[in-house]
């Protein structure tokens, strides 16, 4: 078999890239793919797609999707990997690695200032061949709240469980300092149902605090979770009294019994960060047993977490990345410790 990659728009081919997607990662729906390939604020997605022996139906494709980023505090283009896909009769080593590799040798051509993805064990290997180069392990973090499900899977009893559980929900909220309600002094919380522009002025102050961030300017932040068509997300901030300005901010969903952070963010000291971990924790339903978040970046930010009683449950995936040796901020991009990137930023 001759297999031949060509670069192709992604308006055009909708229906192959919807059809391979669904077939051999996860279901695509029509709005999905219009908001993530097309209606990106930060451009339109690049797409290659794999052919065999001429045949005009594709049997694999990859995709980049566009992503502003601060590096230092200056703008700059990243592409994020995703939607890699090649029909099982074809996932030998052959037609994955030279996916890879075209984008890679295209790299000098397109818009991008440099890659970065995390993808799963297996394609892992194959982008390391490619020339991906490992940046670091992002970690789960997890906040137990409630420790009924816990204790019931030990003891078995439901009866027995709850005796037992409830001393120790309240130790629980003795150690995650959640046994006070408060509203810090100068400040306020919102809960909010758009991004305005307060955010673009955060963004601003905040994008030099962190070396290595995605954009959270308020078109962006918009698009990413109200517009999103698969998923409602809960937005709470930390404002000053007046309103006027953001100081931090948490985007959430639940599923089943867990509350997952997508993102946050805080400008100023840690209290800022620390205000609204409590506030938010106040906030949830009274049936969520835990709250959890996927984080890549500063050991001090980590270390922030753990102070709330976030615990590490596991490292979860690899991320990897691809930039010109010779760039400016090569170094920069290639140091964990710079980064902040959270479930917003994995989730293409």
């Amino acid at each position: 078999m001759a297999y031949s990659i060509t670069k192709a728009d992604p308006e055009d081919n909708k229906d192959a890239v919807i059809a391979l997607c669904t077939k051999n990662l996860s279901p695509l729906s029509g709005d999905r793919f219009n908001w993530k390939y097309i209606k990106n604020p930060d451009g339109k997605a690049d797409v290659w797609l794999t052919h065999v022996d001429n045949d005009e139906v594709p049997v694999g494709a990859l995709s980049v999707f566009p992503r502003k980023i601060s590096v230092l505090g200056q703008d700059s283009l990243g592409g994020i990997l995703g939607d890699y896909s090649l029909s099982k009769e074809h996932r030998t080593l052959g037609p994955a690695l030279s996916l890879q590799k075209e984008v890679i040798e295209s790299f000098s051509g397109l818009k991008y200032n440099f890659l970065y993805t995390i993808p799963n064990d297996k394609s892992r290997l194959v982008m390391r061949r490619a020339g991906y180069a490992l940046i670091g392990q992002n970690i789960w973090l997890t906040k137990p709240l409630k420790s009924i499900s816990f204790v019931q899977q030990r003891v078995g009893n439901s009866l027995l469980a709850k005796v037992i559980s409830y001393p120790l929900d309240i130790l629980l909220k003795i150690k995650s300092k959640q046994l006070i309600r408060y509203t810090p002094k100068g400040c306020k919380f919102e809960k909010l149902t758009q991004f305005d522009e307060r955010f673009d002025l955060f963004w601003e102050k905040i994008r030099s605090q962190f070396p290595v961030i995605e954009n959270r300017g308020s078109e962006y932040m918009n698009w990413r979770y109200i517009e999103n068509p698969n998923r409602q997300y809960n937005i709470l901030a930390l404002t000053t009294s007046d309103r006027k300005e953001i100081l931090a901010y948490i985007v959430s969903y639940d599923r089943e019994n867990r509350t997952y952070i997508a993102d946050f963010l805080f400008t100023g000291p840690d209290k800022n960060m620390s205000n609204i971990l409590r506030e938010f924790t106040f906030c949830l339903n009274k049936e969520i047993e835990a709250i959890s978040l996927v984080y890549f970046g500063s050991a001090k930010i980590v270390a922030l977490l753990k102070s709330h009683n976030f615990l590490i449950t596991n490292d979860k995936a690899h991320l990897l990345g691809y930039i010109d040796d010779g760039a400016v901020v090569a170094e920069t991009i290639r140091d964990r410790e710079n980064w902040h990137f959270i479930e917003n930023d994995e989730d293409v």
